[in-house]
């Protein structure tokens, strides 16, 4: 990062979500020989076209750093207004999906029934979710018609999936935030290994080595 800061020739101009996005996606499809260049060349382009603040929050996105405090609820129902999908849909397909921007895509290019296709699947999480409010017990009975009642103790269900994964990265950084001071850039899951077990992943010792070598 601090590379792509050097010697910018700053000549300001508007620039719009798409155009970074745009950039975005050109730097992760950057491979092979003179690829680092490359990607510093596109990152050098975009921070020289914004301001200050700018480019500060810019970089706390791409470091991972960013608080730009939106509430996920506020998203979901900015997504159900633009989309015209009734907002349960929109927060079910969230909570099969995970992947908030996929479904805001699928909302606003298929609508409703694009929403369908998110469905359970085999070791991918369902999201958590509160229960459908109601002003008092007489809607709630209303609602739900006969009923049974037990008492329950707040808390929390988890299920974990033991086995391995393959995460693809655009690097390795160092940061204060982790305990092992390194992070990923752009981690990303690959491929769900079912030949593997958790207890094969590579260790904070073997990143470290692969970090010392980018270096080089």
């Amino acid at each position: 990062m601090q590379e792509a800061l050097k010697g910018l020739d700053q000549k300001t101009r508007p620039v719009g979500l798409m155009e970074i996005d745009k950039t975005f996606e050109r730097v992760l499809q950057e491979s092979g020989a003179g690829s680092g260049g490359r990607k510093l060349k596109h990152l050098q382009d975009l921070f020289s076209s914004v301001a200050k603040e700018e480019k500060d929050l810019l970089i706390r996105l791409i470091m991972g750093e960013i608080r730009q405090g939106a509430l996920q609820g506020l998203i979901l129902e900015a997504i159900a207004e633009a989309s015209s999908v009734p907002p349960e849909r929109v927060r079910q397909g969230l909570m099969f999906s995970g992947d908030i921007g996929e479904v805001a895509r699928v909302a606003l290019e298929e609508g409703s029934a694009g929403l369908s296709r998110f469905q359970p699947r085999l070791f991918h999480p369902i999201l958590p979710r509160l229960a459908n409010p109601a002003a008092g017990e007489e809607e709630a009975l209303a609602r739900l018609g006969e009923v049974g009642w037990e008492y329950k103790i707040d808390g929390a269900r988890i299920q974990i999936h033991k086995e391995g994964a393959e995460i693809a990265y655009e690097d390795i950084q160092e940061s204060p935030r982790y305990p092992g001071g390194l992070a990923l850039r752009f981690a990303r899951v690959k491929s769900y290994r079912e030949d593997k077990s958790s207890l094969e992943a590579d260790t904070i010792q073997k990143v470290q080595a692969i970090f010392e070598s980018q270096r080089k």
